[in-house]
């Protein structure tokens, strides 16, 4: 998530990892079946509108995150697709614009 931005605005590498040392988020959640239980099975078989949600996440007391799933989409129009947000739940009002860079990864 910081990365990203430091990485569009600064040169200086020392200075690039202390920022990434305190700020960035690296966030795995996990959707697998195991012996006990079957996460990927509940989630395959999720209708249209069902949502999971997965992990918070904040940047500074003030920011706060939250990422949802769902595996059928959220709107009729997405049925047959999976829709994944990062939803903005708390953002001082200070703040005028914010700017998310974000990696998925499936394995």
């Amino acid at each position: 998530l910081i990365y990203g931005f430091v990485r569009s605005f600064l040169k200086i590498k020392d200075l690039i990892n202390l920022i990434l040392l305190f700020y960035e988020e690296i966030i795995i959640w996990k959707i697998k079946n195991t012996d006990s239980v079957r996460k990927m099975d509940k989630f395959r078989s999720m209708k249209n509108g069902s949502a999971i949600y997965g992990p918070s996440f904040e940047l500074l007391p003030s920011i706060k995150f939250e990422t949802t799933l769902c595996s059928n989409g959220w709107k009729i129009n997405q049925r047959g697709s999976t829709q994944f947000y990062i939803e903005l739940k708390m953002m001082p009002k200070i703040i005028r614009s914010i700017t998310i860079y974000y990696e998925l990864a499936c394995f």
